[in-house]
């Protein structure tokens, strides 16, 4: 991994990938290296940005692969993990009870206490009681 400031940053197309449309940038830095970028957005940095960066030749092209910092926004740095995997959980069956609740299958002040239910069976938690505690008496 290396790390330098962008001296020179020009767009240089688009490009349709798996990933939708690309837009292309040469770009060089200030420790010499030059290459492409892709970038799902328009103008993703501008002169003077520092980046950690690898490079790749791929014939007669040299690709730049930016090293991006996870964040969900600034000041917030973006965590993997226990607490990441549960609040993804949560979130899934948060939108199941809810589904359950529009089918007209549980009512609507039931949607929490359904979406703990499934959450609660997904991560395997044992402090809410025996298995059949959480899995009785479900709509389904």
């Amino acid at each position: 991994m290396k790390t330098a400031k962008i001296t020179n940053i020009q767009g240089n197309g688009t490009w349709e990938g798996n990933y939708g449309l690309m837009y292309k940038y040469d770009i060089d830095l200030d420790n010499g290296d030059a290459g492409g970028i892709l970038s799902k957005s328009q103008d993703p940095y501008k002169v003077g940005d520092e980046i950690n960066y690898t490079i790749e030749q791929k014939g007669k092209f040299t690709n730049i692969h930016i090293e991006k910092e996870k964040t969900f926004n600034p000041g917030h740095k973006y965590q993997e993990g226990p607490e990441r995997q549960r609040m993804i959980v949560r979130q899934s069956s948060l939108n199941r009870s809810t589904d359950l609740a529009i089918a007209g299958k549980i009512e609507l002040d039931m949607i929490l206490i359904y979406a703990e239910r499934f959450s609660s069976w997904v991560m395997g938690d044992t402090d809410t009681g025996k298995l059949s505690d959480v899995t009785d008496n479900l709509p389904f």
